[in-house]
């Protein structure tokens, strides 16, 4: 979170986060972002991101947000479950910071 934090807020993004899948949805809701970058990989859920990906897919408040997913497996693994929650952008760790806005 403090990498994406720096990077976002060094652009001159507003930046929110939380590490709990279970307030992912809510926190989206509430601030009503206009981009969200989703890590797969909850500290201590693994996987709880692809659930994240889904709810996000059926709130009617966030459904037509930009998703980009960001995660440490490959996009081979991941691509086919995070397609059925809706079409994200994809980036696999490690990136460059660089380009990556």
């Amino acid at each position: 979170v403090i990498v994406y934090r720096s990077l976002f807020v060094g652009e001159g993004w507003v930046f929110s986060s939380t590490d709990q899948p279970d307030a992912a949805v809510a926190r989206a809701e509430e601030c009503a972002p206009d981009v969200i970058v989703l890590d797969l990989g909850f500290q201590g859920h693994l996987d709880a991101g692809l659930g994240v990906l889904a709810a996000l897919a059926e709130s009617r408040s966030t459904r037509s947000l930009p998703v980009v997913v960001v995660t440490g497996r490959s996009a081979a693994a991941v691509r086919p479950d995070a397609m059925r929650a809706g079409p994200p952008a994809l980036i696999t760790k490690p990136f460059a910071l660089a380009g990556t806005l």
